[in-house]
């Protein structure tokens, strides 16, 4: 994201808690979702590797050792470590993925199992096409315990893997940075690869971090005015209203991204304290409540689904809509750019879209507000594609669960 907290005129009392979004411009967006053992493993998993793996998830990786052994436990590529090793980590990379006309940007979510003690991390590495060499591996973000310095592993190294004590994540090089939790390249490139890492703080008891889905959004810019269009249907889901405002003073303006989370999780059927949820989506690394990936990983935590996705036009959005799905979605308004909403501007924001009105107008739950009287409000679809379109159009997917249909939509 690029700024750390939501900053609404309205109140002292709300700083920043979503990124500051980019100028208004038109953007074309590929979504690449990883969720079957064919998706992840791109047809070159062998028949004995996919046997070992629990068939409820894709991905199983190990993190734990057999104390005084040495000796590496089933997984995916899991790193030898010493006998005396405190940290056992295994890890999985994706196999390379061509975005045709290239990215300039690039969105990394996922859903993982990750057991009590254990953490994992999430790594993206870039290059223009397959002539030149690799970026390094670039740390997107984690979940679970830290992932300590001493995992990160030298690939490049001529005598195999090896770990570097001395290298801390890799956060920016030649070829971009990740902006607190996602890529935004130096230049356009075609290829991208990722990389999972899993470790265990209690070694001698081996468990199993099980990677259920990655999604990956590679936006690039395009020449011309954004194109939006108009939504043409009238149809409303009811998701219920929360507000940020009655939170604890001292974090009520940072918590719109896990309150409008905590407004899709009732929907679904998930109903938990804001505070709570808040809790779960904290990044302590930045300070921040409105680190997209972890919001969309704290969900799955609470047995919803879901992945980062961007929107160029509303008949995108209305397709989501018309499935029962809302999103919760970040926007970015200079002063007036966004009629009739509880703050007069804001650097960075998030809220539920919930529908359409036929009219023109885009339904939506603001958590900004303070009660659902004045939270449940009508903004104009121009404007909102001004605010949220434009500026990447960037939207938490939060899906039904999987013993529960998709809601559908009232019209």
């Amino acid at each position: 994201m690029l700024a750390l907290v939501l900053s609404l005129a309205l109140s002292p009392n709300f700083a920043p808690c979503a990124p500051q979004e980019p100028a208004p411009q038109k953007w074309e967006h590929q979504l690449v979702l990883h969720e079957s053992f064919e998706d992840f493993y791109a047809g070159g998993m062998s028949a004995a590797y996919r046997a070992e793996l629990d068939a409820v998830a894709p991905v199983r990786l190990t993190a734990g050792h057999r104390p005084g052994s040495g000796e590496q436990l089933d997984g995916i590529w899991d790193a030898g470590h010493p006998a005396n090793s405190e940290w056992l980590d295994g890890f999985f990379e994706s196999a390379e993925i061509l975005v045709p006309g290239g990215f300039d940007e690039v969105l990394a979510s996922w859903n993982a199992n990750v057991p009590a003690g254990c953490g994992m991390s999430f790594e993206l590495r870039v290059r223009v096409d397959g002539k030149v060499p690799w970026s390094p591996w670039m740390y997107v973000g984690e979940w679970g315990n830290p992932v300590p310095p001493s995992v990160y592993l030298r690939r490049d190294d001529p005598g195999g893997p090896r770990a570097d004590n001395s290298a801390p994540p890799v956060v920016q090089c030649d070829a971009g940075r990740i902006d607190v939790d996602f890529f935004v390249g130096a230049q356009r490139h075609k290829r991208l690869q990722y990389r999972v890492r899993v470790t265990n703080a209690t070694p001698a008891e081996a468990k199993f971090i099980e990677l259920k889905r990655v999604a990956l959004c590679a936006s690039r810019r395009v020449d011309g005015a954004p194109e939006p269009g108009q939504p043409d249907k009238a149809l409303a889901l009811a998701v219920p209203f929360r507000s940020q405002q009655t939170e604890k003073p001292e974090i009520a303006g940072r918590i719109c991204s896990p309150t409008s989370l905590a407004m899709v999780l009732a929907f679904r059927g998930v109903e938990r304290p804001t505070l709570e949820v808040a809790q779960r989506a904290f990044d302590a690394r930045h300070d921040i409540y409105g680190n997209w990936t972890r919001n969309v990983q704290a969900a799955w935590s609470f047995g919803v689904p879901g992945h980062l996705a961007r929107f160029a036009d509303w008949k995108a959005v209305a397709a989501e809509l018309e499935r029962g799905q809302p999103l919760v979605i970040s926007i970015a308004a200079k002063a007036g750019e966004l009629a009739g909403a509880p703050y007069e501007k804001t650097d960075g924001h998030l809220l539920v879209l919930t529908g359409f009105d036929g009219k023109g107008g885009v339904l939506v739950n603001d958590p900004a507000a303070s009660e659902a009287a004045q939270g449940r409000l009508v903004y104009r679809a121009d404007d909102l594609a001004k605010v949220w379109l434009a500026r990447g159009g960037t939207a938490y997917v939060l899906r039904a669960r999987p013993a529960e249909g998709a809601a559908k939509p009232s019209r």
